[in-house]
């Protein structure tokens, strides 16, 4: 009974932490829609220049490398923290959110920089990548997270990604 009740306890702590991930990820969007309208640069992830991001209730923004003299982040790689827990990082183009718990070991990303394009365009999209490739309890959380989608390839990082509405 244990074996089989285990694995479905993992799966919905695994769903909860995304519901909580999805929802930040869908502010950090809003955020950033705003932050272009109103003439922010395209290529700015750091959470620290959205002047209008909410954040969750006890949660701090930080820097993933530590900050500049100017007080933005390096790289403009920034996290929003939880207590010591980081709860979403910027980096490398996208937002994203490592999950890794029992067996399961995922990445959940939203794209928050495109090169040469406004941004304005893009609408609120995550994917769920599983880390290693050839896991497929990692690849099977993310197909259940996608609602049972098919995967497709992903352009900025290795392996399968599903799309998550």
């Amino acid at each position: 009974m244990a074996a089989i009740a285990l694995p479905q306890y993992e799966k919905a702590v695994a769903k909860a932490e995304f519901v909580q991930t999805r929802d930040i990820m869908y502010e950090i969007y809003r955020a950033r829609q705003l932050y272009l309208m109103e003439g922010g640069s395209t290529s700015d992830q750091d959470l620290n220049n959205y002047p209008d991001l909410q954040l969750p209730a006890g949660a701090t923004l930080g820097c993933v490398l530590g900050k500049k003299e100017d007080g933005s982040c390096v790289n403009g790689d920034s996290k929003i923290m939880m207590g010591n827990k980081s709860l979403i990082a910027t980096g490398t183009a996208h937002a994203y959110k490592y999950y890794k718990k029992g067996p399961y070991y995922i990445r959940l990303m939203l794209p928050v920089h495109w090169a040469g394009e406004s941004g304005l365009d893009k609408k609120f999209q995550i994917k769920c990548n599983a880390m290693d490739n050839t896991d497929e309890k990692s690849k099977n959380l993310c197909k259940i997270l996608s609602g049972g989608k098919e995967p497709t390839t992903c352009s900025y990082v290795s392996g399968d990604c599903w799309l998550i509405d």
